[in-house]
């Protein structure tokens, strides 16, 4: 393969496996996450995603997971954004996980 063109496809796809159509639990998605990282195409993979809300329980798992670099983040913000905001500041991703990016649900105009 031409490094340009794994350059251009570097971490294209994020990893939603607790959405359909799989619905994985967390700690099930979090392992196949890790798998997938670590194999030959890990290179592709980017970031995880995951609802704010399940970010504390996403911080407990993360020690059993035993992964050398830190897991990039796709944070959904709800529509308590207030409240998901402070969420992530109270955050303790222990140098496991980095918060990469926040994806907010498309705002809806008045009828």
């Amino acid at each position: 393969m031409h490094a340009s063109v794994k350059t251009l496809l570097s971490s294209i796809v994020d990893y939603a496996g607790l959405f359909p159509p799989a619905r994985l639990d967390l700690p099930q998605a979090m392992r196949h996450y890790a798998r997938y990282r670590s194999s030959d195409r890990g290179w592709m993979l980017g970031r995880f995603v995951l609802p704010i809300s399940r970010l504390p329980e996403f911080e407990d798992w993360l020690p059993f997971l035993g992964t050398v670099e830190p897991i990039p983040i796709a944070a959904i913000v709800s529509k308590d954004w207030e409240l998901d905001l402070e969420r992530i500041e109270s955050s303790d991703l222990r140098g496991q996980g980095d918060i990469a990016a926040l994806e907010f649900p498309p705002l809806l105009q008045p009828a």
